[in-house]
């Protein structure tokens, strides 16, 4: 069985578009959950109408207090049944054999998670000429190296927006409720981020290099906009002073403490493999906490670099740089 789960916030006027492509797919999802967080516009009422005629149960949950796309996706996806769940953002658009495609690639069974990269589309639906996937800088050796070395890159940076994936239900006992450590300003880290975290960590994550969503950038969206300039973002991280440096590091150390947590929750161990990545990012981001007085910090610095932990986890080689000249 197959969940798509859906969160809603005043989407009414993309919301029928996105509809239309989820009931009009090769591969009919067995459920649609929605929770819709507030909405004050027709959103409510065009679920309504798509309920009567869908080709399939839907079934939604109204917060009468806006919560925020993490705690609305959360509710929906406690609410959903399948053993297999896609996320779905409002204001995109489905291609024909999505839910086909990705299902498929989630038959071997040490396969947890499969996503795709996507076309990037304006407010209006018109194509930009861009790919999800080369704003996320997700190039093939990223590709490469989290299907032979899981979770390789999703330690990294984002690299699966939550509309593009599939996933077992089995990784929700980790990820399920979303931690509160995820809303820390120094690093944030939305539910797709969190879920894709504990994926790569519990096995195999494919990723599907055909774009499988229209993917709609426009001012009004919730989560969207963040892929835009990914790579401008980053420049500006690497510009900010030492005391920045060193709470994002501390932020992500937090977290880390969470995740290791969370995944003792789940069925079968985590691998070898990765308690190894995950200890090294561990003392990557001790060295970057740490970065008091700056002949002190010139030896773990290089270290690190030496050890390729900056090429791994931090933005490359120029922010070992960075970090020795800050201060």
């Amino acid at each position: 069985m197959l969940s798509v789960v859906l969160a809603t916030y005043n989407g009414q006027r993309w919301l029928p578009e996105l509809l239309e492509s989820l009931a009009g797919q090769t591969r009919l999802p067995d459920e649609l959950v929605v929770c819709d967080d507030g909405s004050t516009d027709g959103t409510r009422a065009v679920l309504d109408d798509f309920a009567e005629t869908a080709p399939f149960p839907v079934r939604r949950f109204d917060n009468d207090v806006r919560l925020g796309p993490v705690r609305a996706f959360e509710r929906a996806l406690e609410a959903a049944t399948g053993g297999l769940i896609a996320l779905c953002d409002q204001d995109d658009r489905w291609h024909r054999e999505k839910l086909h495609v990705l299902e498929a690639a989630l038959a071997a069974h040490d396969t947890v998670l499969a996503f795709s990269d996507a076309e990037m589309v304006d407010e209006d639906g018109a194509g930009t000429g861009d790919r999800l996937w080369a704003q996320l800088g997700f190039r093939r050796r990223e590709q490469d190296s989290l299907v032979s070395s899981p979770p390789g890159p999703i330690l990294r940076h984002s690299v699966a927006s939550g509309c593009t994936m599939v996933f077992r239900r089995s990784i929700l006992a980790a990820a399920l409720p979303f931690p509160a450590v995820l809303d820390m300003v120094a690093w944030p880290v939305l539910h797709d981020r969190w879920l894709s975290l504990i994926a790569g960590c519990a096995g195999r994550v494919i990723p599907i290099p055909a774009p499988l969503i229209d993917y709609r950038v426009h001012p009004g969206q919730s989560v969207g906009a963040r892929w835009v300039g990914y790579r401008d973002q980053l420049s500006e991280q690497a510009r900010r002073p030492t005391l920045d440096v060193r709470a994002r590091a501390e932020a992500r150390l937090r977290k880390i403490d969470v995740l290791e947590a969370r995944l003792s929750r789940l069925d079968e161990p985590v691998s070898v493999g990765v308690l190894e990545q995950l200890g090294d990012l561990r003392r990557h981001l001790e060295v970057r906490a740490d970065l008091d007085g700056r002949l002190g910090r010139v030896w773990p610095v290089v270290s690190e670099v030496l050890r390729g932990g900056y090429r791994r986890f931090g933005s490359g080689p120029g922010s070992g740089l960075l970090d020795l000249l800050r201060g």
